[in-house]
């Protein structure tokens, strides 16, 4: 099961800042785990992990009227796959 959080935080009635968190696994395609690499034959990625991800978002969201507003996010992640 993968992690994930969120806060919102609305300093005044028209404004509104958050943040959230997600931590993401997925398995690849079988030939990742089985390649061949270097000058030998011999399978060396079984024991990889799966491929994880930690995504970062942080949002502000300007409100104009009941039915119009602004949202601006920026989004920062980093992945890997681990042994």
């Amino acid at each position: 099961m993968d992690s994930r959080a969120a806060l919102k935080w609305q300093p005044a009635g028209d404004k509104q800042v958050s943040f959230s968190y997600g931590l993401h696994s997925q398995m690849q395609s079988p030939n990742v785990y089985s390649s061949l690499y270097g000058i030998t034959d011999v399978a060396q990625n079984f024991d990889l992990k799966p491929t994880r991800a930690h995504h970062f978002v942080l949002g502000f969201q300007q409100f104009f009227n009941k039915k119009s507003s602004l949202k601006s996010r920026h989004i920062c992640s980093a992945s890997s796959m681990y042994r």
